[in-house]
């Protein structure tokens, strides 16, 4: 609540004073590189796509915690490789134990 007068006024009341203060600033064009710490005034769109294809930007593994709880560089574990997922295309195996 906000502190009016030493009386408290609701959300709704707050909200009117506050916007009755104030206006909306300008907008003006500026070099990408000079935008920092600034709000966009639109929406902002890219003019190529990007990635270009379809591709995956992040390679991974999925495992089961328990399988490597104890893995370490003194006691290595080895999984067993049961599928690949390519982009857009989900993996169609399912992580059971052992794998």
């Amino acid at each position: 609540m906000v502190i009016k007068n030493k009386e408290a006024i609701g959300y709704p009341e707050a909200i009117e004073t506050v916007l009755a203060c104030i206006s909306p600033l300008g907008c003006e064009m500026a070099p990408l590189g000079d935008c920092v710490d600034r709000i966009a005034a639109g929406p902002l769109h890219a003019v190529v796509n990007s990635p270009s294809v379809d591709a995956s930007l992040k390679d991974g593994y999925a495992v089961r915690s328990i399988e490597i709880e104890r893995a370490s560089s003194d006691n290595p574990v080895c999984l067993q490789d049961i599928g690949t997922a390519a982009a857009g295309i989900p993996c169609s195996e399912t992580i059971s134990p052992g794998t």
